[in-house]
């Protein structure tokens, strides 16, 4: 539950990095992005944290609150390091925690674990190690978490391309069609239920033709270059291996039909979309998959013979930094029938509201913005996958954040960009207060720490891990210095 909440409080935190990429770069959180992706550039801040409340369940909160931290970060190419510092009575920095990605991955020190380096795991990792698969060949699940994340502009460029396999898939269904369902409303309306049910041998064969027409399309593999090395198109992308993609097709165990089924209206425009597939649990460690889509969001089911997994995605999250309002709901549902888990499982609808305003002050000529946040998350049962019912789910107290992000900034390009932020997160009677002020400023010289002797997090077992934890925990409620202390005196 709480790494659920210390989730949706990062997204917060980090999404000012995932502003929109629109034409006008005057606008402040568009420079800001562009001038930190820019070796002549760096960024320089600082934050504070404030609690109300118990902390007793917050051990990472209680180490670090009543305190001040400075940041910097700079970049070089598409390597960024970022330090989060506090300054002694000289100015110096002390209890240096830096955090410094190369294209290996994202890897993590800190003066409150000395000696030590760790790596951390990226999205890819968190996937259970089953959906990699078995052998030797490259992972696929890179270009599967890029082409999920992509934007609304990146989805544009595709869209040709969707629209041509699109219409080459709808011909092939039109073979599969169930006599279509009629749904009659009380306003008088009236939709038309389409169903396609297909041999799970027939998409198999169909799988390995797609794949033959993708690999001998200039479209398609222009739009895929940037996400796929070249080692994974010589793989999957390859119109000379079709004797291999069949075999490594008839070797999933697929149980049951796939299904299809899109609600239109007598108009034929598509209002609704549901496809269940089934899954090799071998592979997977899930039975089937179900992606549905329609009333403005995406919903994707894992589910498996002790575990189910649901995450439902409101459109346009992804471009929630782009200059307009948001509202969307998401639903997040983990749910397990293991008794070592159940008291972990979890149904909660997270509504996410953003107004936006955009202004510039004549007098001197700045350009201003202001994105703020409200989001709730809470227990929400009302649309559970099938088989699974309320009792399962304990009871949650419903957690809410308020966060604002004030950018401003001058007209040219090379003119600085000041970013002041404020999250302000409650649950119950606990209350924690993010202040920030950050500004994109000349770069200095880069020279990132040591990533010898990393150790990877994914190989860590719970005990080491909580071990570490516990540490880091320790040494910084003791070492860092609060805001309330006098001069001189080391918080210890």
């Amino acid at each position: 539950m709480k790494r659920i909440l210390s989730f949706i409080l990062l997204v917060m935190m980090i999404s000012i990095t995932a502003v929109s990429l629109a034409d006008d770069s005057t606008i402040p959180s568009i420079k800001i992005r562009r001038q930190m992706q820019n070796d002549g550039n760096g960024v320089k801040g600082s934050f504070r944290i404030d609690t109300a409340g118990s902390v007793a369940d917050h051990p990472v909160i209680a180490a670090v609150q009543g305190a001040e931290f400075d940041i910097l970060r700079n970049a070089s190419e598409d390597r960024w390091h970022l330090t989060v510092f506090q300054q002694d009575a000289e100015g110096q920095q002390i209890n240096r925690t830096e955090l410094y990605r190369e294209e290996a991955g994202l890897y993590l020190r800190s003066d409150f674990l000395p000696d030590r380096v760790f790596l951390i795991p990226e999205a890819t990792d968190l996937i259970p190690d089953s959906f990699n698969g078995t052998g030797e060949n490259p992972s696929i699940l890179s270009v599967v978490t890029s082409l999920a994340s992509m934007t609304d502009a990146e989805k544009t460029r595709w869209e040709p391309v969707t629209e041509k396999y699109s219409g080459m898939l709808e011909t092939w269904l039109a073979g599969y069609a169930d006599a279509p369902e009629l749904q009659r409303y009380q306003d008088g309306t009236v939709h038309m239920k389409l169903i396609y049910v297909v041999p799970a041998d027939d998409v198999r064969r169909e799988i390995v033709n797609l794949i033959k027409t993708a690999a001998a399309d200039p479209e398609v593999m222009t739009l895929l270059a940037p996400v796929m090395t070249e080692e994974q198109r010589a793989i999957y992308l390859n119109a000379g291996l079709e004797e291999y993609y069949k075999e490594v097709m008839n070797g999933i165990d697929l149980q049951g039909e796939i299904r299809f089924e899109k609600t239109v209206s007598t108009m034929g425009e598509m209002i609704s979309s549901r496809i269940l597939l089934p899954l090799d649990p071998a592979v997977t460690g899930y039975r089937s998959l179900e992606i549905s889509g329609g009333n403005g969001r995406t919903g994707y089911t894992l589910a498996g013979d002790t575990e189910t997994l649901r995450l439902v995605i409101p459109d346009g999250l992804t471009e929630i930094m782009g200059q307009a309002p948001f509202e969307g709901t998401a639903i997040f549902l983990r749910r397990s029938t293991a008794v070592e888990k159940k008291d972990g499982n979890l149904a909660l609808r997270i509504d996410i509201r953003k107004t936006y305003e955009m202004h510039t002050d004549e007098e001197t000529g700045r350009i201003h913005e202001d994105h703020h946040f409200t989001v709730t998350a809470e227990r929400d049962t009302t649309d559970l996958p099938e088989g699974v019912t309320d009792e399962e789910f304990p009871a949650f107290d419903a957690a809410n954040i308020d966060a604002d992000f004030h950018f401003s900034g001058k007209a040219p390009q090379s003119s600085p960009v000041t970013l002041e932020s404020r999250i302000d997160y409650t649950r119950g009677k606990f209350n924690l207060v993010i202040t920030g002020k950050i500004k994109t400023a000349a770069t200095w010289a880069f020279v990132p720490f040591s990533v010898e002797n990393v150790k990877p997090l994914t190989g860590m077992s719970p005990e080491e891990t909580a071990a570490v934890l516990a540490e880091w925990i320790q040494n910084a409620a003791a070492g860092i210095r609060r805001a309330d202390i006098t001069e001189g005196e080391t918080g210890e």
